[in-house]
């Protein structure tokens, strides 16, 4: 009999222990599959904020366009600056309207005299909004600056921190389903240690006794990871349409079929290899034994 079949027959017989391992390992693999989404998706929202650098100073409404048209100049003589957008006031109030195009009520409220003027500043790099910020202040008609340093500080401080606790939830998972399977394997060997016996005193090589027990592993693994993946998959495909209107011009979903795939190589892959390093350490202790 094939060491792939005798793996088979042995989950047969003892079910329970096969589930409670697959178990294990599929909740292992889901938090992992679950954490590397996270880390795309933030990385992906680092990016979009990372890429659109903007730093906004409001001025009073008394301030002439003449006054905003020279500093627009200035800041755009600027080494570290990429583009100055003046926005009139006529301007912020067709950008008002867009956005309060669903109701009407509001619209009627607000005029042009009411909307400041700004200057919208794209630069370089996250590192020169300050500059651009503390440059601003000192202009004659400010009235505010707004910038999105401290937006994308606050995003790499819960990513950051959230990375952290996923990967000590993931390492403790994957340090009991490694527990687990030794047990299972061990338990195993010691309801067979008469055919072992029986098998090394005819000739059998330790490898020919290993195989079954280390296949019986790898396929805990895979059948685990693979589940877990395809209920990953599944609910993020029926989450894709309320995540991204959440994120709104984010373009986080859609996952691309293949990165999925990639994903699930990847998985299987270390659950396979999980499962054959639990079975080699089970193994292993009997021959020491």
């Amino acid at each position: 009999m094939s060491a792939f079949k005798q793996a088979l027959r042995s989950i047969r017989r003892s079910p329970y222990q096969a589930l409670a391992a697959i178990l294990v390992l599929f909740l292992t693999f889901f938090i992992g599959y679950s954490l590397l989404l996270f880390l795309l998706g933030s990385a992906k929202v680092l990016q979009y904020f990372e890429t659109r650098p903007q730093v906004t100073g409001f001025f009073s409404q008394d301030t002439k366009l003449e006054d905003l048209q020279k500093l627009q100049a200035t800041l755009q003589a600027e080494p570290y600056v990429q583009n100055v957008e003046l926005i009139t006031q006529q301007k912020a109030l067709e950008i008002y309207q867009t956005q309060t195009a669903n109701d009407p009520m509001l619209q009627e409220l607000v005029t042009a005299d009411i909307l400041p003027p700004s200057l919208e500043v794209s630069t370089a790099t996250i590192d020169d909004l300050a500059k651009v910020a503390e440059t601003m202040k000192t202009m004659e008609g400010i009235d505010e600056v707004v910038y999105q340093q401290d937006v994308i500080d606050n995003l790499r401080y819960w990513t950051t921190t959230l990375r952290q606790i996923g990967f000590s939830v993931l390492g403790v998972f994957l340090f009991t389903s490694l527990l687990i399977i030794i047990l299972i394997t061990s338990m195993r060997i010691a309801s067979k240690r008469y055919e072992i016996k029986v098998m090394r005193l005819v000739g059998a090589t330790q490898w020919y006794v290993m195989r079954p027990f280390l296949i019986e592993g790898m396929l805990y693994g895979a059948i685990g990871a693979s589940i877990s993946w395809g209920v990953v998959y599944v609910v993020l495909l029926y989450a894709t349409p309320a995540i991204q209107s959440f994120f709104g011009e984010i373009q986080l979903l859609p996952v691309p079929p293949e990165m999925m795939f990639a994903l699930l190589g990847v998985g299987v892959a270390s659950a396979v290899f999980l499962g054959f390093l639990a079975g080699l350490m089970s193994t292993r202790r009997l021959f020491r034994v």
